[in-house]
């Protein structure tokens, strides 16, 4: 990044950039937050088989792969059937174990011991779906001759939070934009926004927008962030949608496949408000689209586009303009909110101004 040099207008308000970057080398620090109950047995090994087009797709970015389960330890908001239940009694018994470091946005270690995948790791891509599967498969894995088990409180909101926090010095690199893929058959605390009061309830640290002002306090407000949950969509549109569209039929498939808490993953979906990516249906048959899909909408996210400081104001009668300087010829951008993105995309080492005003930060 270049330089930032900035004015600001004491009547007015507005504050005047001018300032330019050096396009920064094309990475990407993908986390996956993922739901570790037995019913997702089968999108785990889904993910696993097909974990290759989803490397071969970002093979040309310098990436990191992590993965964390959906679990909150010791917390006093887990309700079961009207009685305060601590997770960390619950699972501590001599069968079960209370994992800490399964938990509370950890990272998952792989089986040879590394706490996240990255691409010097990626000559041998059977190794690497092997590591991943040990990661992302960790329900009934021993450990201290325990075994652990999800909680069954999925809260992968809140653990993306704490991961955030855990790792931005660490798994999480200033310059690599952030991926987060969501995997679970269930709304965050398994019905979201529709939980029956008796059962555990939402706070504020389950909702999108905790994510969102997590993501500016931690990484910065210019951090690239995209999201791409993969759940039963829902389908507003539909007037039956549990019985006569696509979305409906995923619902009753995970809820006759193992796991009759399935729940749409709408809260899930209400990221879209605050990031880009986009969701994809937990119950496509093979994940090799839908992983393909993903990794290239994580390179479009990586190449393509720079996060301003703020939103740019454009008003041609107060001489208020968005100018991007020094643009290879033949590439042309475009403005959404804080977002440049460009076309083609730019490529590293390359030099790139921007000149512009908003009212604040």
């Amino acid at each position: 990044m270049g330089s930032e040099a900035c004015e600001v207008n004491p009547q007015s308000g507005v504050i005047s950039f001018d300032y330019g970057i050096t396009v920064p080398e094309a990475a990407v620090d993908v986390l996956f937050v993922v739901d570790t109950s037995t019913s997702m047995t089968q999108e785990h090994a889904k993910m696993v088989d097909k974990f290759d087009r989803f490397i071969s797709r970002i093979s040309g970015l310098n990436w990191r792969i992590g993965v964390t389960t959906m679990d909150v330890s010791n917390d006093p908001t887990y309700y079961e059937e009207g009685q305060v239940t601590n997770p960390k009694s619950y699972y501590g018994s001599s069968t079960y174990a209370y994992l800490e470091n399964y938990q509370d946005g950890n990272l998952i270690p792989a089986y040879n011991g590394t706490s996240y995948l990255d691409e010097s790791q990626s000559s041998n891509v059977s190794e690497l779906q092997s590591l991943f599967e040990s990661m992302i498969s960790v329900d009934g894995k021993e450990y201290n001759g325990k075994n652990y088990y999800s909680t069954g409180d999925e809260r992968g909101l809140f653990t993306a939070s704490i991961a955030i926090s855990k790792h931005k010095n660490s798994f999480l690199r200033d310059h690599a934009h952030l991926a987060m893929v969501f995997l679970s058959d269930e709304d965050v605390r398994g019905q979201g926004l529709d939980i029956p009061y008796e059962k555990k309830q939402l706070t504020e640290k389950d909702l999108p927008s905790y994510l969102s002002s997590t993501v500016s306090s931690e990484l910065g407000g210019t951090k690239s962030v995209s999201v791409y949950p993969i759940i039963v969509e829902s389908s507003s549109n539909s007037v039956d949608r549990l019985n006569d569209d696509y979305n409906g039929n995923c619902l009753n498939q995970q809820k006759s496949s193992g796991d009759p808490d399935a729940y749409e993953g709408l809260l899930y979906e209400d990221l879209m408000e605050f990031f880009p990516g986009g969701t994809a249906s937990l119950c496509a048959s093979n994940y090799s689209t839908l992983l393909t899909q993903i990794g290239e909408n994580i390179e479009h996210n990586v190449r393509a586009t720079e996060e301003l400081p703020c939103t740019p104001l454009v008003d041609a009668d107060k001489g208020l303009t968005f100018e991007v300087y020094n643009l290879p010829e033949g590439t042309t951008y475009s403005l959404s909110g804080k977002t440049v993105t460009f076309d083609p995309v730019l490529i590293s080492g390359q030099n790139v101004g921007f000149r512009f005003s908003c009212i604040d930060l």
